[in-house]
């Protein structure tokens, strides 16, 4: 099965209301991959990194980055360069708890599902290092 290697997100604000997301990752295929060719579904999603009180991480409205399918076509590895605008209001999704904040914390979710019936359950993810702002 694949893997992940080396999510690295960064947001850049330029004081618009939007910033620019920039995700680089690359994903590795092993001997099996590469000999039958299998084929993956790739989804990367932006999230909000909720602990404690403010509840369970929070999928980012417009933050769906990619969605398309990957297969190794004889390649060791595929590198990704994600480059996206998204809505400032859609990244300020904490708000602060009782509207006293110290600003947002964003990842991006890197997810592999195979796509054949020889593995059904073969789900690989990994995510990013988190970035913190105020957006």
């Amino acid at each position: 099965m694949p893997t992940i290697s080396r999510p690295r997100l960064a947001i850049a604000v330029d004081g618009s209301s939007t910033s620019n997301v920039i995700l680089d990752y690359t994903i590795n295929f092993d001997e099996l991959d590469r000999t039958l060719n299998l084929e993956f579904t790739e989804m990367v999603q932006l999230f909000g990194a909720d602990s404690g009180a403010t509840g369970g991480d929070d999928r980012i409205s417009g933050g769906l980055l990619r969605d398309g399918l990957v297969r190794p076509n004889g390649q060791a590895s595929v590198t990704r360069h994600v480059e996206r605008r998204v809505s400032n209001n859609a990244l300020d999704e904490d708000d602060g708890v009782f509207g006293v904040g110290e600003g947002d914390e964003i990842y991006a979710r890197v997810r592999l599902d195979a796509t054949s019936p020889l593995f059904p359950q073969a789900i690989i993810t990994r995510n990013s290092n988190e970035v913190s702002g105020r957006f």
